[in-house]
C-alpha cells in the first residue's frame, strides 16, 4: 500500500545521495504525494553516518514487514555504514513514518555495499521475501565484491556469496513468470 497520505493516489520516493544539506553529501530521501508533487516526508541516513554517506544512492519498495498497511522503502548509502571508511549501508525505512526498522551495514571498508536486489523467495522460511545487497568492491578480497542474501523481517544476512574476478553487481531473473531469482554478474 503506497499511499500515505490517504489520498487514493500512491505516492513516490526520490534519494539524493549527494544532497549537501548540514552535513556533506550525507544524502536525503523525499517522499512525494503522487497526486500533486508535494514534500510529504524527507529524511536523511543514521545519524552515526552523518557526512559523506551518499544515503538514497539506490532505493527499491519491500514488502510490509513490520503489518502497518504501508510498503518498506530500502534505501542505500553507497559510503554510510559503519563497518569501516566506506563500507556502504542498507535501511530498511518504515513506508508510513520513516523511521528506521534497521541497517545492514557492509563488511569492511571500500565495499561500498549499498546495492538491492529486489525482493525475491523467501530462502529461510520465515513468511517474508528476502532480498539481496551488493557490494561492489572489497577491499578485504582483492577488489572483489560481495551479494549478502538477506532476510527482510530482521535484517539479519542468511548467507554471503564472495565475487570473483573484480566488481559484483545485483541482476534480478525473473523466470516462469512470478519466480524472482537473485544471481550476481
Amino acid at each position: 500500500h503506497p499511499d500515505i497520505n490517504g489520498d487514493g493516489v500512491p505516492e513516490f520516493a526520490i534519494g539524493e545521495s549527494e544532497y549537501d544539506g548540514s552535513s556533506g553529501n550525507a544524502g536525503i530521501v523525499r517522499v512525494f504525494s503522487g497526486a500533486d508533487a508535494s514534500v510529504l516526508r524527507e529524511f536523511y541516513g543514521p545519524a552515526s553516518q552523518a557526512s559523506d554517506q551518499g544515503f538514497g544512492w539506490e532505493m527499491t519498495a519491500g514488502e510490509d514487514r513490520n503489518n502497518d498497511g504501508f510498503h518498506e522503502i530500502f534505501v542505500g548509502a553507497r559510503k554510510g555504514g559503519t563497518g569501516g571508511h566506506y563500507s556502504g549501508s542498507l535501511t530498511c525505512v518504515d513506508g508510513a513514518t520513516g523511521s528506521f526498522i534497521y541497517v545492514i551495514n557492509g563488511q569492511g571498508q571500500y565495499d561500498y555495499a549499498s546495492r538491492v536486489g529486489l525482493l525475491g523467495p523467501d530462502i529461510d522460511g520465515d513468511g517474508f521475501s528476502d532480498y539481496a545487497v551488493g557490494a561492489e568492491e572489497n577491499y578485504a578480497n582483492s577488489g572483489d565484491g560481495y551479494v549478502r542474501i538477506i532476510s527482510a523481517k530482521n535484517g539479519n544476512t542468511i548467507l554471503t556469496i564472495d565475487g570473483w574476478g573484480g566488481r559484483t553487481t545485483i541482476s534480478v531473473l525473473r523466470i516462469a513468470g512470478s519466480t524472482t531469482l537473485m544471481a550476481m554478474v
